[in-house]
């Protein structure tokens, strides 16, 4: 079957079984062609953020003060304010590093670093 307009060959044949050929030459798709991907597309964009609502149980505001992270004791604090544990903090956190071989590679040279912040 011949057409009297270029097709990409990479396309089955009945893709463009129902194209029309406007007077300039180029070749026009049926409306559903062109639209079914752009509905498709844009449903599954407005589907995907309702499924990632996550439900979270936050600590009443009457107890801040005192909820404290499980095994972590004292790792809640303000950025603006250096909590009183701050080296005995980074201590703990160097030894469970070195115990676990997460500081130094097979040769002995230091792991890069890397630094992650929230806020």
């Amino acid at each position: 079957m011949t057409y009297p307009f270029n097709i990409n060959r990479n396309l089955p044949a009945q893709f463009f079984s129902r194209c029309d050929v406007t007077s300039s030459g180029f070749s026009v798709l049926p409306l559903r062609v062109v639209v079914t991907p752009v509905v498709m597309a844009v449903l599954l964009m407005l589907l995907n953020g309702c499924s990632t609502v996550v439900q979270r149980n936050p600590v009443p505001e009457r107890l801040m003060d005192e909820a404290v992270v499980a095994g972590f004791p004292n790792v809640r604090f303000w950025g603006d304010e250096e909590p009183e544990n701050a080296m005995e903090m980074m201590r703990v956190a160097f030894e469970r590093q070195r115990a676990a071989g997460l500081l130094y590679d097979a040769s002995g040279n230091p792991r890069p670093t890397t630094f992650y912040s929230s806020g």
